[in-house]
């Protein structure tokens, strides 16, 4: 919980806190701070401090669901719970608080830029004069996103109440954009105005349609996905576990060096030259072709990285060809861009 300011609003004011549930410091999102303000007016009434929780990053894509995995996320999926908690204070005494969780879940297309968030109210506990509270909350984000919020205004807070925000993201060809949305919540009773609080996403969320080939599309970068595919060709992924036991274990989970995503052709076809060029290996034998780990299409591909932390070696041409082809299907899937980080699991 944080600091509160109050104001008062006739014979009692009303004093809103908020804060989200603690999880576990996996992910990359720091502290925020919510700013209320009154509906009518917009002279500030009250500040929160929210505690914005490290949402925890999964160990595998696709594996999150809102309940019971609160306060996790993946490549397209977020789900975090805000506890909130809002007091009648009559002169010094406070009356009467109503306290309540809202659980949002976000799912976002890797095929699409609209997607949806479901908002659920749950855990009301309500003493005293708090007792009939309303609520409105209206979501935001900045252009070209867009919400059209669907969440119900000026209900009774209770068990149950639950809205969905949809959202549309109209970022250009050859575009990203990167957004968090912006939640206002105003509280009032009867007699009294409104005052609130505003809070956003723990994470960004980015839309872009800069894959050639692929419709616009939509993700949490702040999730780095797993490539899982390699696993069933034999002779790359003896590659892979030899050059990511050395030094550096480069895209290994837990070694701290993901693979980070080039898109240029032209430092691609420089890095397979300076590790596959015929120059420096020889002629491939019949039926063979090059493999090297790290990728071309790595940052850390060529000779970015060290001797003992790359391989390039022989390997069946049907299995290099399958390399490449799963590598950029990943790549769609997850839309991972150039510079973003990614896992390579075997």
């Amino acid at each position: 919980m944080g600091d509160k300011v109050t104001r008062r609003l006739g014979a009692a004011t009303i004093v809103a806190t908020g804060c989200l549930a603690g999880c576990l410091a996996s992910g990359t999102v720091g502290a925020g701070v919510a700013r209320a303000a009154a509906v009518r007016g917009g002279t500030p009434v009250l500040a929160a401090s929210l505690d914005v929780a490290r949402a925890r990053g999964l160990t595998a894509p696709g594996t999150a669901t809102c309940d019971p995995s609160l306060d996790t996320y993946d490549r397209t999926q977020l789900c975090w719970r805000a506890a909130a908690t809002v007091a009648v204070v009559q002169g010094s005494t406070q009356v009467g608080t109503v306290t309540f969780d809202l659980t949002h879940d976000m799912q976002l297309s890797p095929r699409s830029r609209d997607w949806a968030e479901r908002i659920t109210i749950s855990e009301v506990q309500a003493t005293g004069g708090a007792a009939g509270m309303a609520m409105t909350l209206k979501a935001s984000c900045a252009s070209p996103c867009s919400a059209v919020d669907r969440f119900p205004s000026g209900k009774v807070i209770t068990d149950g109440l639950t809205g969905v925000i949809d959202y549309s993201d109209a970022v250009g060809a050859g575009r990203t954009d990167s957004a968090r949305t912006v939640y206002r919540l105003s509280f009032v009773k009867p007699g009294d105005a409104p005052v609130g609080f505003t809070y956003q996403t723990p994470l960004s969320y980015r839309c872009d349609d800069d894959l050639p080939g692929v419709p616009a599309g939509c993700v949490f970068p702040a999730y780095a996905p797993y490539l899982t595919t390699l696993t069933s060709l034999p002779a790359v992924a003896d590659d892979i576990y030899a050059a990511q036991g050395g030094p550096g274990h480069y895209g290994r989970t837990g070694s701290g060096h993901p693979l980070h995503r080039v898109t240029s052709l032209a430092t691609q076809a420089a890095n397979y030259a300076a590790v596959c060029d015929p120059a420096a290996v020889g002629q491939p034998p019949a039926g063979q072709a090059c493999d090297e780990y790290p990728f071309r299409s790595a940052r850390e591909g060529g000779t970015a990285v060290s001797k003992a932390n790359r391989v390039a070696a022989w390997v069946p041409a049907a299995q290099e060809r399958a390399k490449n082809s799963r590598i950029a299907s990943f790549y769609a899937a997850n839309r991972v861009l150039n510079g973003d980080p990614f896992w390579v699991v075997l």
